[in-house]
């Protein structure tokens, strides 16, 4: 009897480090990137989507905390990927490798698949998110407090560059979890076209429909008066004192302009003729 408490002792030692083992193994791969989803594959992309899309009903009908953070998530995830591939497509387009020719194949689909996970992020971000952001402007026009950047922090500080209020919460509704997390290496910028592409156009417009409310139409993402978004190059002052009389694209993207400005023109936001 004693024999056979010890061997199923045995066994269950080795089990146990066969499930450590497991574990251990699941979290390696994990952190390198190994057991992730094959996101080129166009039938992995749209069943995240319809992943989304079931998290999005849950949260419209109970408005559960959990069900919107994962909508978002998910969402966040389709978008960032696909813009991913566009931009490794558009830049591999001549090549022979017949993996490469079958994702130019399949380009009107990964298109697809980004402008609907895009709109479908958007409206999340504006029955969800946006409310903040009214909030924080609601408040700041009786306070004055909009919370500008706070000079000499670093860039990987990334909202706790700023202090709590509307600039924070934009900074987070665009680069951050909170909203379209653009900056998807967390290195606090928009350092390439993929990045800014995960931001939708229906946020930036929201988001400039919002300041222009809360400040009489003075901050904006550029100034109607100026030709060039850098206010050292011209003689022209924005109007915006409530952020430190610069533009809300300085603001937010104060140590990178050059690819959200690219994708403020390419939503039609800011006169394409205006310099960085």
């Amino acid at each position: 009897m004693a024999a056979i408490s010890s061997l199923a002792l045995v066994i269950a030692g080795v089990f146990l480090w066969l499930q450590l083992q497991r574990s251990q193994q699941n979290l390696f791969d994990s952190l390198l990137g190994l057991n992730r989803p094959d996101f080129r594959r166009i039938e992995v992309l749209s069943d995240q989507l319809e992943k989304a899309h079931k998290y999005r009903k849950a949260a419209n009908l109970q408005r559960n905390e959990d069900d919107i953070k994962r909508a978002i998530a998910a969402y966040q995830t389709v978008r960032a990927e696909t813009a991913k591939l566009l931009y490794d497509i558009e830049k591999v387009y001549e090549e022979n490798d017949p993996n490469v020719k079958n994702l130019v194949q399949k380009k009107p689909e990964f298109e697809e698949l980004f402008k609907e996970s895009g709109s479908s992020l958007a409206e999340m971000i504006e029955t969800y998110r946006i409310p903040l952001l009214k909030d924080d402007l609601s408040k700041a026009r009786k306070t004055g407090n909009f919370g500008i950047l706070i000079p000499n922090t670093p860039l990987v500080a990334l909202e706790k560059q700023y202090p709590p209020g509307p600039v924070r919460t934009t900074y987070e509704l665009i680069m951050r979890e909170l909203g379209a997390k653009a900056d998807e290496n967390r290195d606090g910028q928009i350092g390439g076209k993929a990045e800014a592409d995960q931001i939708p156009c229906e946020t930036l417009k929201k988001i400039q429909e919002l300041w222009r409310q809360a400040t009489e139409n003075r901050c904006d993402w550029y100034d109607p008066k100026a030709t060039s978004f850098d206010v050292s190059t011209t003689d022209k002052i924005p109007d915006c004192h409530e952020l430190g009389r610069v533009s809300l694209t300085e603001s937010i993207f104060w140590s990178n302009t050059y690819f959200p400005i690219q994708r403020l023109k390419h939503c039609k936001i800011v006169p394409q003729g205006l310099e960085p």
